[in-house]
């Protein structure tokens, strides 16, 4: 049972540093992961709103004066190679393309990789009825992720876009780094927490076994070596002076037993000796009658107090009798007089007239014990 208890423990302890090693890198790298992205999302679209904000520029970047097929002047548009071939798609640099849309929304010219997507705002912008700002936004062309922005210019839009493809890459990249970085976490959380909970259970284990020992044999004098301040170190010390306290208590009680076999053992002998009287009732004086009745009488008194005291201490209360200012002799006069009538013995008490503050019956039992 104890080693069920023990694999459990070092599961737990294992369950809990995978969990926490895996939950803070997975927090780190989905944190990562979405910063990465809204930085490069955000230098896509200062690059596109920078090609916004210089109309002239982005004529240039078309190859005109004026948008396609509005206006006199039909010059040649930038191709790929940027020396402004008749014919060519419109095309900024590199992974950036444009397309032209007409005040209808309908498309004028588009790139090769295929048409863009106009929606309502796109036509909006290009007839000149929209009013408020249009932001950069995801398309997929072509199954292909990109970030465009409409711009309005004379008799339509230029709507250009830039390939995400790069961003993609980088959160690609990221993605197989977090996912790589939480497997390796979380192997090294499991050798981790594999050796920190066999060290921790190890004086587990001890503990546990000691408790099966002392279950076993009854045996109290058990040591078990448990070093460290940490909490085990101070459960294996709690354990030991437990197993003390636990061994003292057993041989108070073995006192006890002994103590109160000596003690019952010279009342009822006692009165034994004065049943065996009480058959020679009849040849008995009537003063020595009265003797033994008073012997039996006192012995009686003496049996029942012992009684009582071994009770008090068995069930560890002890007599809440008061002190009280006695006559010292007396006591021990008591004392001597109980044992003249069981031995028969002369006892001679010295005394003097000391008075002491003390409980009456313990002192009477002490004398009687000395006596």
């Amino acid at each position: 049972l104890h080693g069920a208890l023990v694999v459990s423990l070092r599961l737990k302890i294992v369950a809990a540093l995978v969990l926490l090693a895996t939950c803070a890198t997975a927090a780190v790298g989905v944190s990562s992961y979405i910063s990465t992205r809204k930085e490069l999302n955000e230098a896509i679209d200062r690059s596109l709103q920078e090609a916004a904000a210089n109309p002239a520029l982005l004529l240039r970047f078309i190859g005109r004066d004026q948008l396609p097929g509005f206006g006199p002047g039909r010059g040649g548009i930038f191709d790929n190679n940027g020396d402004g071939g008749p014919g060519e798609p419109p095309r900024i640099f590199d992974a950036v393309l444009a397309q032209i849309i007409d005040p209808d929304g309908e498309i004028v010219r588009s790139p090769p990789s295929g048409a863009f997507p106009v929606d309502d705002a796109d036509r909006a912008v290009a007839s000149g009825s929209f009013t408020g700002r249009i932001e950069p936004r995801d398309v997929t062309i072509e199954g292909e992720a990109y970030r465009m922005l409409t711009v309005a210019l004379d008799g339509g839009a230029v709507q250009i876009a830039r390939s995400a493809r790069e961003t993609e890459r980088a959160l690609d990249v990221i993605r197989t780094r977090t996912l790589l970085s939480v497997a390796l976490v979380m192997a090294a959380a499991v050798i981790a927490g594999w050796l920190i909970g066999r060290q921790v259970t190890r004086r587990l284990v001890r503990l546990t076994q000691a408790a099966d020992d002392v279950a076993v044999t009854g045996r109290l004098d058990v040591e078990v070596p448990v070093s460290g301040s940490d909490e085990t170190g101070r459960l294996g010390m709690a354990f030991n002076g437990m197993l003390g306290a636990l061994a003292r208590s057993r041989d108070q009680q073995q006192q006890l037993v002994q103590d109160a076999g000596h003690e019952l053992r010279t009342p009822l002998t006692s009165l034994r000796t004065n049943v065996s009287v009480l058959r020679r009732w009849q040849d008995l004086e009537p003063d020595a009658r009265q003797q033994l009745v008073d012997d039996l009488d006192s012995e009686t008194k003496e049996l029942t107090s012992l009684v009582n005291e071994l009770v008090e201490l068995a069930t560890d209360r002890r007599d809440d009798e008061p002190a009280q200012e006695c006559d010292l002799g007396s006591l021990c006069e008591q004392a001597a007089a109980r044992v003249r009538r069981r031995t028969g013995r002369e006892i001679t008490v010295v005394r003097d007239d000391s008075v002491v503050s003390c409980r009456p019956a313990a002192i009477d039992r002490a004398v009687l014990n000395l006596i």
